[in-house]
């Protein structure tokens, strides 16, 4: 073996038994810097963590409490073929159907960072879209109000009547309705470049809807008729007389998965004629298929 062989390993045991030394010297069990510090912020932080969890304040404490007190099953089983004042129901677009929902998508509140902070349920300013979850439920299902503060409670609903519609449940026992603000120059506009629909604790002029038929020849007869169930109409805006409207093309993420953009707009063809993201029905017993 030569000189430089024998320097080269003797160097490399040196390199080895340095290696060891500083591993047995500095290891996790060795404390450094402000170590008691460290591990009294780590005891406060689980201290702090402990008493989040037994209060039920942990982030997904809340919005575990959340999607139960929203995804609360409704029964749509109400006898009748005319949408009365106080029944529940649900507004369905059937002209756009999804992969989950075949039958097309609902009417929905959506809540945020903010509600499942705060309430963990629908609060004045939550934003309201189309869903594909058609399961009725607390979230999708609303009731139909009285436009003023009549108790109007199991009369049938006309077309061209205004009337509100409230959530089915809300956090402090007083409904919120269904909104949309005539547009300003400081108004939010949703990526469809329309008005969007939130959830008001007023009922105003911008609460207010009515039932429109379908049919444009038969408009004018069907004035001040009963609204059937379960059948295609056009729900207009009583504030700026466009339609309530579906924008396919805009999706967005929330807690309860993909849901779509609706808005206040007129979408006509050219027959002048709605098109399908401005033909709702609202359903009141959830049949197989809609008339």
């Amino acid at each position: 073996m030569s000189v430089k062989n024998m320097v080269g390993d003797e160097g490399d045991r040196w390199k080895k038994r340095e290696s060891e030394e500083i591993g047995a010297r500095y290891c996790s069990r060795v404390r450094m810097g402000n170590w008691s510090e460290e591990l009294f912020l780590q005891e406060e932080k689980m201290k702090y963590f402990l008493r989040q969890k037994e209060r039920g304040e942990l982030r997904v404490q809340k919005t575990r409490a959340t999607i139960s007190n929203l995804l609360k099953e409704v029964s749509l089983l109400l006898p009748g073929d005319y949408v009365k004042f106080g029944d529940p129901c649900q507004v369905l677009a059937p002209g756009l159907c999804h992969s989950r929902a075949p039958q097309g998508l609902v009417l929905a509140g959506v809540v945020g960072v903010q509600e499942v902070d705060t309430c963990q349920h629908f609060q004045d300013g939550s934003l309201v879209s189309a869903s594909p979850h058609s399961t009725p439920c607390v979230r999708n299902c609303f009731r139909v109000s009285s436009p003023d503060t009549r108790c109007r409670e199991g009369d049938i609903l006309k077309y061209g009547e205004p009337f509100a519609l409230g959530t089915f449940e809300s956090p402090y026992g007083l409904p919120l309705f269904v909104e949309s603000e005539v547009p300003h120059l400081h108004s939010i506009l949703g990526r469809s470049k329309h008005p969007l629909l939130r959830l008001s604790s007023y009922k105003n002029i911008y609460s207010l809807w009515r039932v429109v038929p379908l049919d444009h020849a038969t408009r004018e007869d069907l004035w001040d008729m009963p609204v059937p169930a379960n059948v295609p109409v056009v729900i207009s805006h009583v504030a700026s007389n466009k339609n309530l409207a579906l924008a396919p093309d805009f999706w967005f993420s929330s807690y309860f998965g993909v849901e779509c953009e609706v808005s206040v707009h007129t979408d006509l063809n050219v027959y002048r004629h709605e098109t399908a993201n401005n033909i709702w029905a609202l359903v009141t017993n959830r049949p197989e298929k809609l008339q």
